[in-house]
């Protein structure tokens, strides 16, 4: 669901639209535009959702030390 927020936020900030098709799976967007764009879309999201994960996940730990009271392990990224 972040991802997916982020794809949209992306779009939008590059003036681009994303969509779903209702022929193909309600899940899958796509973005049409010039390859050049393609590839900067691409670019600035394979370099953000890992920093999007590593905040959720600091986050995700903070609210479980706090209303479980433990402390969860953070995996290191492969």
């Amino acid at each position: 669901m972040a991802s997916r927020t982020l794809l949209l936020a992306l779009c939008r900030s590059m003036n681009l639209e994303a969509y779903r098709d209702d022929t193909r799976s309600p899940t899958t967007l796509f973005v049409t535009a010039p390859a050049a764009m393609h590839d900067e879309l691409e670019a600035r999201i394979e370099d953000l959702v890992p920093k999007l994960d590593d905040q959720l996940m600091a986050l995700t730990a903070s609210f479980i030390r706090e209303h479980c009271g433990i402390d969860v392990p953070i995996r290191p990224r492969f």
